[in-house]
């Protein structure tokens, strides 16, 4: 790394922990392939926050008794020493694994951070500029989970994350830096996401809660997603949360979310370059035959068909 950006790091190190009085760090980052059915029954524990991007598959894990299950495009954080198990209900998976933690100025004299007990909470606490929320029940869990635009936004994060420290790439300390400041600021923005939505999901009604899930269902229509996922977004059984929804839209869950697929497949078939097939994938159909099925359906014409109209 070229010495005048060696010399940035110390100084937006020290800048960091005068203000907030920690600087998120990246402790370790690891690309993890997982064959389908495996199962670890004995409890991780780790030191430091654990992010969990799941890059493809499902997983589901087990803290204290609490079941998450992770889709693909969607990530966990881990609390530090929480014991915890996974199975892989959908593979082979792949996962991007980041452990982070927020360092402190070291009193032994070296200029180098040292990992202190601060939490994500505290972090966020700052963020948010209320202190007193780090013991409010909202943030009592063992884990939390990072989806819809945040998931998106981590997925990207930690991809860079993992290719900066397995290449020697020039300024790559200060750029690891700076992407783990920016990851943890994603997370408790998503953190933030939830505890307002939470919030709302307490105060409100059955309209507020499907408008919630139509947000949800939009953020993430390219992924593999289902009722249940909805539905458990807001918190609702998932038969009152169908009935609510058709109530409020005139159509169920699973209709809105296939009208949504099919209309950013009209988009996409606008690029010629782009295979019937692959679009399909793209917007969150399964096969092929199943896009083919459901634009019929909603658009009269098989794709191929609504492409030539285009031209």
């Amino acid at each position: 790394m070229d010495t005048r950006l060696e010399e940035l790091l110390p100084i937006i190190d020290q800048g960091f922990i005068d203000t907030t009085g920690t600087i998120p760090v990246v402790v370790e980052g690891v690309l993890r392939a997982l064959p389908v059915g495996e199962h670890v029954s004995k409890p991780s524990v780790h030191e430091a926050h654990e992010l969990t991007y799941m890059r493809k598959g499902k997983i589901q894990y087990n803290i204290k008794g609490k079941t998450y299950v992770i889709p693909e495009g969607h990530a966990i954080v881990i609390k530090p020493h929480r014991a915890h198990t996974y199975s892989v209900v959908d593979g082979p998976a792949e996962i991007i694994v980041v452990y982070f933690g927020f360092a402190a100025k070291n009193t032994d004299g070296s200029s180098a951070p040292k990992i202190s007990n601060a939490s994500i909470e505290q972090f966020f606490s700052f963020v948010n500029g209320d202190a007193e929320k780090t013991d409010k029940e909202e943030f009592s869990g063992d884990a939390m989970m990072v989806q819809g635009r945040y998931g998106q936004s981590v997925a990207s994060l930690v991809e860079r994350i993992l290719g900066e420290r397995n290449e020697d790439n020039f300024a790559g300390s200060l750029m690891q830096r700076c992407l783990a400041i920016e990851l943890v600021i994603e997370v408790t923005r998503s953190m933030k996401d939830s505890w307002e939505r939470s919030l709302r999901i307490k105060e409100g009604k059955a309209r507020e809660l499907v408008l919630i899930a139509r947000d949800y269902i939009m953020a993430n229509y390219n992924k593999d997603i289902s009722v249940a996922d909805a539905a458990n977004y807001v918190f609702l059984s998932q038969g009152y949360f169908a009935r609510a929804f058709r109530d409020e839209t005139g159509m169920s869950p699973m209709a809105f979310l296939i009208k949504v697929r099919v209309e950013k497949s009209c988009e996409l078939l606008s690029h010629r370059d782009l295979k019937v097939s692959s679009i399909a994938s793209r917007v969150g159909f399964s096969s092929p035959q199943r896009f083919n099925a459901a634009f019929r359906k909603q658009m009269g014409m098989t794709p191929m068909e609504y492409r030539r109209r285009l031209a």
